[in-house]
């Protein structure tokens, strides 16, 4: 269940929900968050982080998220595997090429 939205000012209306992505939302969402829902009030920097955090709360998950989630961790088991390789080849080369030492 979505927390109930926050109002950090007794003149604000609650904000309209987050956009869809498509090509405008970049400009849709600065509109949001740049207003008070529509009101033409500048929000100072701190309303608007705040607003921007209450949206990030309330958004649900979604493909997005499991996609980034599994690129970053597949990224990191790569990244894992090729540090141990090379731990391991560097010695079997080197006893490979440099028998003496």
């Amino acid at each position: 269940m979505a927390a109930p939205a926050v109002n950090y000012n007794s003149d604000a209306v609650e904000h309209s929900p987050t956009p869809s992505y498509n090509s405008n939302s970049n400009s849709q969402l600065h509109q949001q968050n740049g207003t008070m829902a529509g009101q033409g009030q500048q929000l100072s920097a701190s309303q608007s982080a705040k607003q921007t955090l209450d949206e990030m709360d309330n958004a649900g998950l979604s493909k997005f998220h499991l996609k980034t989630v599994l690129i970053a961790g597949s990224g990191f088991l790569c990244d894992g595997y090729d540090l141990q390789c090379i731990g391991m080849l560097t010695n079997l080369l080197g006893r490979l090429y440099y028998p003496d030492w």
